[in-house]
């Protein structure tokens, strides 16, 4: 899926359209910020970044972070963007069955309303694994920085309740 293909999705919260995202004023006139190219590289960040959840693209999503990135699925464990295929190869582990490989995709929704200046909140779903939930976002001038993830309690979740991964070494 391209970002294209998202675009329709993210084109409009409840009373914004993606052109002015929430907390786009923090980054206007930060140090080092010339113009409107560099206005606009947090949210491009933050749109590859959701395009490389919505293709399971671990590589991707580390792309959009910074380096100190930390991805945190307090069912799962602490991941950097270095260690964020282990999330994926986790998941693969939980859902694949009988040879069949599961798609890993999680498609993010929003941004909801109410969001704070460079924390942004998402719907959250990866529907091959039942997994619907929340996702808040921090994103800095650099990119993605930290995301961590909520997820509604039903069978789905139970089998990500196994042992936590430990991918932060």
């Amino acid at each position: 899926m391209s970002s294209t293909a998202l675009a329709p999705r993210l084109r409009r919260n409840a009373s914004r359209a993606i052109a002015n995202p929430p907390g786009a004023r923090l980054y206007r006139g930060a140090p080092g910020s010339s113009g409107a190219q560099s206005e606009g590289a947090p949210w491009r960040s933050l749109v590859r970044y959701i395009t490389g959840w919505a293709q399971a693209d671990p590589a991707m999503i580390a792309g959009a972070a910074i380096d100190e990135y930390r991805f945190h699925d307090p069912l799962v464990g602490m991941f950097t963007g270095q260690r964020l295929s282990r999330y994926f190869e986790f998941l693969h582990a939980q859902f694949d069955c009988d040879g069949v490989r599961t798609q890993a995709a999680f498609y993010l929704r929003g941004p909801m309303d109410g969001c704070a200046q460079g924390e942004f909140t998402f719907f959250r779903e990866a529907p091959q694994l039942g997994l619907i939930g929340i996702a808040r976002i921090l994103v800095g001038p650099r990119g993605v920085m930290a995301e961590t993830v909520a997820y509604d309690l039903n069978m789905a979740t139970e089998m990500l309740r196994s042992p936590h991964v430990d991918a932060t070494y």
